[in-house]
């Protein structure tokens, strides 16, 4: 089997026996935001079915089926998903979104449930740092007790920040990372860093408010955790507000929309922002036979979608 199919291959042995020997086929739910970060859902479908195009959509003499799920970032559609998962008695597994709170929410139904959920995005701490031992929950990717850490550490070496604000999204996300960041500069710095939390589709005149009183505070730098939609109102007021003239260090969610395109290349260029992100790239690592093999397939899948990284 294809190395890059070998865990789902893993998966599908171990799990092979919950599927009928009449139904030849394996669902694979995609538990994601497709309506207001539907660039986050549509990069990691892209992904996946270019892994599985590469086994022909199918292990053994079972067929593989992925199963677009739009929760819309709301955690009881999420749920709803869920359930349905457990009543398919062709589901294999379930592939999360970009958010945590889903996940953070429903963490004992998905174990008591044993719903394996894989985690490409969503970097919500309790999502696996759960105190049951029973686990039915795997991490693609990084999570908040590492990303703060490191956001928290670049600020610090890298932008000489002493006095962070942090300005955190009012979720479980948010609330993953104030803890991880928090204790960061209290044991590093012993200092508490000061903190504003804003909601979902918070606009642009509360954003400059919000702006305004960070200016006036002593803080000589923000870090900012929430996604793409908050993040393109945030850092549009950032370059509207005179007295704001802090560089930004922000989490990935900003990654997962059409972020640079609503603030175009002109605001970017006001703005001293840094975002985290995984280290490989099609653009800037190193070009390898199979990373080459990789996105020539994905751009012979999806070729409105992806363009020739060597021309960027």
């Amino acid at each position: 089997m294809n190395k890059s199919l070998s865990a789902i291959g893993v998966l599908a042995c171990l799990l092979i026996s919950t599927v009928s020997a009449n139904d030849k086929v394996i669902r694979i739910y995609h538990d994601s935001d497709y309506t207001s970060h539907s660039s986050s859902a549509q990069a990691m479908k892209m992904g996946f079915l270019t892994a599985l195009d590469e086994i022909d959509y199918k292990i053994g003499n079972y067929q593989l089926e992925f199963v677009e799920k739009d929760h819309r970032g709301n955690v009881v559609r999420s749920h709803r998903t869920m359930k349905q998962f457990v009543n398919d008695p062709s589901a294999l597994f379930i592939l999360g979104g970009l958010h945590s709170p889903p996940y953070i929410k429903y963490r004992q139904y998905i174990n008591d449930n044993e719903i394996l959920l894989l985690v490409p995005w969503a970097a919500g701490g309790p999502i696996t740092r759960h105190p049951d031992s029973n686990n039915w929950v795997f991490r693609l990717s990084v999570d908040d007790s590492k990303a703060g850490l490191r956001i928290s550490d670049y600020a610090v070496n890298s932008k000489q920040c002493k006095s962070p604000h942090l300005l955190l999204e009012d979720t479980g996300w948010g609330t993953s990372n104030f803890k991880t960041i928090t204790n960061y500069f209290e044991s590093s710095l012993s200092i508490t860093p000061e903190v504003t939390w804003f909601n979902w589709n918070t606009k642009d005149n509360a954003a400059k408010l919000i702006l305004r009183e960070i200016a006036k505070s002593e803080s000589d730098c923000v870090i900012f955790v929430g996604n793409a939609i908050e993040g393109a109102t945030f850092m549009t007021a950032m370059t509207e507000v005179e007295q704001f003239n802090l560089p930004v260090l922000s989490h990935w969610g900003i990654t997962g929309g059409n972020f640079p395109q609503k603030l175009g290349s002109s605001t970017l260029s006001k703005l001293d922002l840094s975002f985290i992100q995984s280290c490989f790239s099609f653009v800037s690592s190193e070009e390898t036979p199979f990373s080459q093999s990789v996105f020539a397939r994905g751009q012979k899948l999806f070729p409105e979608a992806l363009t020739d990284y060597r021309s960027l």
